[in-house]
């Protein structure tokens, strides 16, 4: 009895393992997005100890503009 179930989890293994992928024929290539601009609001930065509530830096960046992916 115990050779019949691991033969059938043997089997169920195996057809799980062969059939449960799919391969794709091509991947799908999707348009580029503009570059980033990353602009800091200051240079340097040396903070206080009087500056500790306050906002030291703030960083600014361009929209990149990608394209939507929809998956199928």
């Amino acid at each position: 009895m115990r050779s019949i179930i691991n033969f059938v989890v043997l089997l169920a293994g195996a057809t799980f393992l062969f059939v449960g992928c799919e391969k794709v024929a091509e991947l799908p290539s999707y348009k580029l997005g503009h570059p980033v601009t990353l602009t800091p609001s200051a240079t340097s930065v040396s903070p206080g100890a009087a500056d500790s509530a306050k906002t030291v830096l703030t960083l600014n960046w361009t929209f990149p503009n990608m394209p939507l992916i929809q998956l199928i």
